[in-house]
């Protein structure tokens, strides 16, 4: 159990970290979709 709690939380902070940079790449370029497509 406490194995499957680590790995848990290890998830939730990286979801975290992860929608912290792509919320500031996202901020600093906000056509950032259309210039890829």
């Amino acid at each position: 159990m406490k194995k499957q709690t680590r790995f848990l939380l290890a998830g939730f902070v990286l979801s975290l970290f992860l929608a912290g940079v792509v919320s500031n790449f996202a901020s600093s370029s906000p056509d950032g979709l259309e210039k890829v497509a």
